[in-house]
């Protein structure tokens, strides 16, 4: 899937914005607050500025669906999982507002051509399905069926904390002085990883869930 998203043809030069989307929700029924979502949201803002923000009510289904199909870089802090139904197959969902939640298969089915980067800051959103572990069932890979060339995602649950986001976007922006390159994400992954990790060494969960999957 990587290799065909970057040897396939160039991508219409429509009107897809050149920011980016962020989406942050705080508080989703039935599950745990995410204080720190907004302060992930803030920290993307100021790498890239004029990102469209959708906080808390404002990221309904209706209104990211929409908006995932005019940005080419979009990230998402929210409650994420990784449906466990054998019957359904569905990969998991992101969890939005008024209890909405984005299913994988809406995600691969929807036609986002455009898409460069996608960064899902939630839970569980690469974690191979428990029933197929061989099979890339999981967000990150509906986000490449969908047209994202790259992707990162988490293998287990993420911690609701900024610092990942932060060194991610101020390695992809040389710290705010650019826009955001897409094509430079595994290696701002990479450096945003080593970095958590020497502050908090003894802390794995906080630095070795995140991957980057793609081109």
């Amino acid at each position: 899937l990587a290799r065909a998203l970057r040897d396939g043809p160039d991508r219409p030069s429509g009107a897809a914005h050149p920011g980016a989307l962020v989406v942050a929700v705080q508080k989703t029924r039935g599950l745990p607050p995410l204080p720190q979502a907004r302060r992930e949201a803030e920290a993307v803002l100021a790498a890239v500025p004029g990102a469209r923000l959708l906080i808390d009510e404002e990221a309904t289904v209706d209104a990211v669906e929409e908006a995932l199909g005019e940005h080419t870089v979009v990230h998402f802090a929210c409650h994420g999982d990784n449906d466990a139904s054998l019957a359904l197959l569905r990969g998991g969902g992101l969890h939005l507002a008024s209890g909405g939640t984005l299913p994988a298969t809406r995600i691969q089915e929807s036609p986002l051509d455009h898409g460069a980067l996608a960064f899902l800051s939630a839970c569980s959103t690469a974690e191979p399905h428990p029933g197929l572990p061989d099979e890339p069932m999981h967000l990150a890979a509906a986000f490449q069926l969908a047209g994202f060339r790259s992707v990162i995602g988490t293998l287990w649950r993420a911690p609701d904390s900024p610092g990942m986001a932060a060194e991610v976007y101020a390695a992809l922006t040389a710290r705010g002085t650019r826009p955001p390159d897409p094509t430079a994400s595994a290696a701002a992954l990479n450096a945003a990883v080593r970095a958590v990790r020497d502050a908090c060494p003894a802390v794995p969960t906080r630095w070795a869930a995140h991957l980057h999957t793609g081109a």
